[in-house]
Formats: structure tokens, sequence, C-alpha cells
């Protein structure tokens, strides 16, 4: 079970301002349920759910996650209410851990009041949450977002994979990671990533000696919602290049465009330049042979080197640049 989840158990952090699931509280600790909480033969039971009962800031694209005692499918249920009361379709769709998410298309209502109703053999609890503001229209329609630039904060987000790798990898991650849209409509967004750094004022600028990151011009109808992919970016970790295959990407723009939220990035890093941080720099292999340590194991890369982590970053907050509009380096 991934490392986050067992934070999740054992500690009781506050919500993240961007409306990404907070801390889970157990089932009989709250009283949820007025019925016997261990009635005979009961043991396939709900034992936390994110978001918590009246959590305020759930963002509007993330499926609530139910944890529980073991895998049963048909021992649960569990349904969504929307602020006029009407229940929003999902499906129940198992991890590989003791949870299961509950999925639905498109997104929630932002800025409205919802509902989370789980079932198991105990009983059953209604657990009111509210989304964030995230997902409500553009003030100045998708045009507004043309020529805007925002910092993307990789070192402060939720490195979900490499497991245990994160804490180790924001050390090095040194280099401002940028986004841009060279132009947006009703139908349509043009992403455009870079590397950033700062000038002698403290300013951030783009880097102009490296490449940029091109996105293909990505479907926008579900604005301010958009997920796109990339197959040329590289990060760098104290000047060392890493190269990211099927790199992901998707994210929320607010309504005034200032920030992004629930952004997510995902991708395979080709980790063999990375040696000297593990005090083995002739060794392609040195940040493989920590991440087994952590209990994860390294996969080919598109040239079949065995040297790729898988890589996962959650809660990835986002802040406009202002004045400044990225340029395409080839």
């Amino acid at each position: 079970m991934r490392w986050k989840f067992a934070a999740l158990l054992l500690a009781a952090c506050q919500e993240d301002p961007t409306g990404t699931p907070g801390p889970l509280t157990t089932v009989h600790d709250t009283g949820w349920f007025d019925v016997d909480p261990d009635p005979p033969g009961c043991t396939a039971t709900i034992v936390q759910t994110a978001p918590v009962s009246d959590e305020a800031q759930w963002y509007w694209h993330a499926a609530p996650e139910v944890f529980v005692t073991e895998v049963d499918s048909g021992a649960f249920r569990a349904a969504i209410f929307g602020p006029t009361g009407q229940e929003v379709e999902t499906e129940l769709v198992w991890g590989e851990g003791l949870s299961f998410r509950v999925a639905f298309d498109g997104g929630l209502t932002p800025d409205a009041a919802h509902v989370l109703e789980v079932t198991d053999c105990s009983g059953t609890t209604r657990i009111p949450f509210h989304t964030a503001r995230y997902g409500l229209p553009l003030v100045g329609g998708p045009e507004s977002l043309d020529g805007k630039t925002w910092q993307l904060d990789l070192i402060n987000a939720d490195w979900v994979q490499p497991s245990g790798l994160g804490p180790i990898l924001t050390l090095y991650f040194t280099t401002p990671v940028l986004l841009g849209v060279r132009f947006a409509d009703e139908g349509l967004i043009d992403l455009l990533g870079a590397p950033g750094d700062t000038d002698l004022d403290g300013d951030l600028i783009q880097v102009w000696n490296a490449p940029t990151w091109e996105f293909p011009v990505t479907d926008f109808s579900d604005a301010p919602y958009v997920s796109s992919t990339s197959d040329n970016v590289v990060f760098e970790f104290s000047g060392k290049r890493v190269p990211v295959e099927n790199f992901g990407f998707e994210t929320t723009f607010a309504a005034d465009g200032l920030s992004l939220g629930g952004t997510v990035l995902t991708g395979i890093a080709d980790t063999r330049n990375l040696g000297s941080f593990a005090n083995d720099p002739e060794n392609p292999a040195a940040i493989c042979d920590i991440a087994k340590t952590f209990g994860t194991t390294c996969i080919p890369c598109a040239d079949l080197g065995p040297y790729c982590l898988t890589m996962e970053v959650r809660d990835v907050a986002g802040t406009l640049v202002p004045g400044l509009t990225l340029r395409t380096i080839e």
C-alpha cells in the first residue's frame, strides 16, 4: 500500500486549500452509525472516507474514496447526490488496496453542497461535503487565458510515485516548471510548457536555451478543466536532465485565471542521469537501486533501458506569473 495512504491513516493534516482530499476519520470514532457497529457476521465494513463529513473544499473532478476492512464488491454501496438532490451517475472502482473510488464522468457542480452516501453491513451514513470554486466558468471566457503563464509548484506537491522517493527528488528539483496557453476558445486550447529561471531582479523568466514542451491542440469543451499529453517533456534536477515519456497533465483554471487547481502530472521518468544523487554517478541504475528499497521496481524506458520509474504527482499548485508569455523554442 502506498506511503500516502499510510500517512493518511496515521496523521491528521489540514485540508489543502486547492480542494484536494483531506484527512480521514474512522467510522466508529465519529459515531456515524446508530446501529451496532459490529453486528454478528459483519466483517466487511467502511473504515474511512475522503471527503470527510462537512469537508468544505472538495475538488470537483476528484472521485470520493472509501477505505474498507476487506475487499468484497458485493458488500458495499455508495452514491453521490448533487446540490438539488439529484443522484450523480457513478461507478465503484476498486484500487489495489483496501479501497474503492466512487467514480463519475466529468465533474461535480463547483462551489455547491453534495452528499456522499455509503452503506455497509453496519448501516448507511450520509456525508455532506462542499466543492471548491474550481470549475466555475472563466471570467471573460476561454479567450481570457490567451498568453498567460503559470508556475507549477512540484516541490510542495504530493509525489505519489515513485513511492518513497518524492522527498528525495524534491531536494534536487531546482528548475521552475512553467505552463502557458497560446490560445483558447470554446472548443480547443493550445498549451505550451517550458523550464523557467529567475532574472537578476528575482522575477520568473523562460529559459531561452532549452526547448519548450509541445502539447497537441487539446479539447477544451469541459472548460475550465483540461487534460492533455506530451511526448517531449524534460525536467531538470540540479542540472541533470530527466526525460519524461508519456507525460500526462490535467488541471482546472480558476475562474479569474490567477491559479490552477487539482493539477496532476503523470509519466515515465528516465532516471539514468541521476546517479550522482546517490553518490554513484557512473551507475545508470543507481536511482533504481534506491527505489527497490521502497518496494518500487524500475521498468524499461522507450529504448528498453531498465531505468524508468512511473511518475505521479498530485496536488500541484499553479500560480499565475504576471506579464510572462511563453515562446516556442525548438
